[in-house]
């Protein structure tokens, strides 16, 4: 059996798109689940970005020593 999984943005008409599915040639069943876990994880993403561009923001770069091979070729990147 394979299974496709859809994802729809908010507000979709979610009892047509049931209906449209059921009635293609070589369904078996289909089923809908409301899922928030999704929006959660981008929330989380986001503000993870954020807390990092925060990081680099608040590094001095006055107490970096640019002198060392290293220090420069990580800053570089």
């Amino acid at each position: 059996m394979t299974q496709i999984i859809v994802t729809l943005e908010p507000g979709a008409d979610t009892f047509f798109l049931k209906r449209v599915i059921d009635n293609m040639k070589g369904v078996f069943k289909t089923s809908v689940e409301e899922n928030s876990k999704s929006v959660t994880n981008e929330n989380k993403s986001s503000e993870w970005l954020e807390k990092l561009h925060q990081i680099k923001r608040d590094i001095n770069p006055d107490v970096i020593d640019m002198n060392d091979e290293r220090t420069r070729y990580l800053m570089s990147k």
